[in-house]
């Protein structure tokens, strides 16, 4: 005999709290400050391997760790190494060979630092799991950012609850944003969708940006190990205008 399931809302409502955790662990650590410059050029100051903490459904080939330098357009560059005391100084030496990404993971490579660090990472093999994995590909890269690296703060909101508190933060520059993008929202279905197939796994999530407003994205991922990200697409739900050219 089976248990009752979980409603549509609560699993809406846990997704919100997972991203909720991972953006906890970063916490002010966000915007990258003058101070830090030095350390952040050591890859220090910020370790990517805390979100396992919160990405409980996501494990690192054995063997591996996670690192980080920069990226050509000062994006974090995380990437997996050996564990030892070897790591990378600049982001070429982690980049794949053209012939072995994809075009979805060239693009995640230079908008959100993904250097080919998920192919070493096992998704449990369910729905949360592959969510959990989008949540890494999406935000995983959002630590010690600055200038232009702010512009991709794409944030995943499962709730509506999700979005007005992303709302209620002011942008980088300080300003205030308009609740009212909640209210063109509150029709909107934010949940997120996790379709299994044989072969590959089909993950859709509404995300918000303070560049351009709410949208939702999909990817669909290789089901079997390694989890490559065989396409990604971009939908439109809410413009947002934050007056400025960048």
């Amino acid at each position: 005999m089976t248990g009752i399931q979980p409603s549509k809302e609560a699993i809406a409502a846990s997704r919100q709290r997972v991203v909720d955790a991972l953006r906890a662990l970063v916490g002010d650590m966000r915007v990258a400050k003058e101070s830090d410059e030095e350390k952040i050029a050591r890859g220090e100051g910020f370790d990517p391997n805390v979100y396992f903490t919160a990405l409980d459904r996501l494990s690192l080939e054995p063997g591996y760790r996670l690192d980080y330098t920069y990226s050509a357009n000062e994006v974090p560059c995380i990437y997996a190494r050996r564990m030892g005391p070897a790591r990378s100084s600049t982001w070429f030496e982690t980049f794949s060979s053209p012939d072995e990404i994809t075009p979805a993971e060239g693009m995640l490579a230079f908008d959100h630092g993904n250097y080919g660090y998920t192919r070493h990472i096992h998704v449990t093999d369910d729905e949360d799991g592959f969510f959990q994995f989008v949540v890494l590909l999406e935000m995983g890269g959002q630590f010690h950012l600055y200038w232009h690296a702010l512009y991709h703060d794409e944030t995943i909101v499962c709730t509506l609850e999700g979005l007005r508190a992303v709302l209620r933060e002011p942008d980088d520059l300080g300003n205030r944003l308009p609740m009212s993008l909640a209210d063109r929202a509150r029709h909107i279905d934010l949940a997120p969708v996790t379709t299994m197939g044989p072969d590959s796994v089909l993950v859709q999530v509404a995300e918000f940006s303070k560049w351009g407003g709410l949208s939702r994205r999909s990817y669909k991922i290789q089901r079997r190990f390694p989890h490559r990200i065989l396409d990604m697409s971009t939908e439109e739900l809410v413009p947002f205008d934050c007056g400025i050219l960048w």
